[in-house]
């Protein structure tokens, strides 16, 4: 019986389904559709908002990650650089100064070769315009002797500048230590005393023993000029 009852009711419906125009046919389906979209769209656009959501949050991560991987990348090619850099300055340096030590030794070992030279060379004139016998500077028209800088640098090669008062009046101004000067006569080349020998006070030097000069006249006092 509710068989019956519900294919009669299916009967009836579809015969006045046929009844209806399609007109009317168009608008039902369109009011269901509508009234489906209004149930249907919130919930599907809520899923799509948190799909479009959830591959958004996972795009920004891996761009997140590749800015990061990328940053240190960048980070550790400038540290490289750096240290590069910094290597190849100190290189660099160390190099101008080797070259610099090199052209400052060379420089100095010129210098040298010529202050020897020099040395030799006053020694040289001093032996001939001195010798060992003594003489008189001022016969070569010397007035003003440094015997004080002269040994110093005659020291070096064993020798030295010795010098005394006479009765003479050629007088030379003496430079006999480095704040004391006196008036001497005569001159002479010596050799310095080994270590350990005593040596005479250069006040009381003595005229040397081969030396031909005879004193004559008495000297000017100390400190006075020719």
């Amino acid at each position: 019986m509710a068989l019956e009852a519900e294919a009669t009711k299916l009967a009836v419906a579809r015969s006045m389904l046929a009844r209806l125009d399609q007109d009317y046919i168009d608008a039902l389906k369109l009011a269901v559709a509508e009234e489906l979209r209004a149930e249907v769209y919130p919930q599907a656009l809520e899923e799509a908002r948190a799909e479009l959501e959830e591959a958004f949050a996972r795009r920004r991560a891996r761009l997140e990650d590749q800015q990061a991987a990328y940053r240190e990348e960048i980070d550790s090619e400038v540290e490289n650089r750096i240290e590069r850099g910094i290597e190849q300055a100190r290189s660099d340096l160390l190099a101008d100064v080797e070259d610099r030590l090199t052209e400052l030794r060379e420089a100095r070992n010129d210098a040298r070769q010529q202050w020897d030279a020099a040395e030799h060379q006053l020694l040289a004139l001093l032996r001939q315009l001195l010798s060992e016998k003594g003489r008189y500077l001022r016969n070569t028209f010397i007035e003003e002797f440094d015997q004080f800088g002269i040994n110093a640098i005659l020291k070096r090669h064993g020798w030295r500048v010795r010098s005394k008062q006479t009765f003479s009046e050629r007088t030379v101004k003496t430079k006999i230590d480095e704040a004391r000067w006196q008036t001497r006569h005569l001159f002479w080349l010596d050799t310095v005393p080994a270590e350990g020998v005593a040596d005479e006070e250069e006040g009381a030097e003595e005229m040397p023993e081969h030396s031909d000069v005879i004193p004559d006249r008495l000297a000017l006092p100390e400190g006075s000029g020719a």
